[in-house]
């Protein structure tokens, strides 16, 4: 089964999440960029669902960070958020990810994790 690693900081979004996740795919959640980065390796996701406006370290540079950590070069980012697409699309770009605006489509959020995952590895 996939394993996806959600990173969001607002309860609500990880419930929505579970609710319409958990029955498809192996699911973990942490609520920021840093405990994120702290159990990366020891989750191991094959597709990481992430907020770009977190507490601390943002969506934005932990997905940087994540880039740089062996073996979490090529694992696809899906970026969920409120912010519109053209304000990040260049640093979204830069960290070779993947955009879907918040609230979002379960049946298109689906689709966007199937599609995504085809470019791991």
């Amino acid at each position: 089964m996939m394993r996806i690693l959600s990173v969001d900081d607002e309860p609500i979004n990880q419930l929505v999440i579970k609710e319409f996740l958990n029955k498809l795919y192996e699911l973990s959640f942490v609520d920021s960029g840093e405990n994120c980065l702290k159990y990366l390796c020891l989750m191991n996701p094959d597709i990481i669902l992430m907020d770009i406006c977190l507490p601390g370290i943002n969506g934005l540079e932990t997905s940087k960070k994540i880039r740089n950590t062996s073996g979490f070069d090529k694992t696809p980012i899906i970026f969920l958020s409120t912010l519109e697409q053209s304000a990040c699309q260049l640093k979204i770009q830069q960290v070779n990810g993947h955009y879907m605006s918040k609230p979002f489509n379960k049946e298109l959020l689906i689709e966007l994790i199937n599609t995504a995952s085809l470019f791991k590895k």
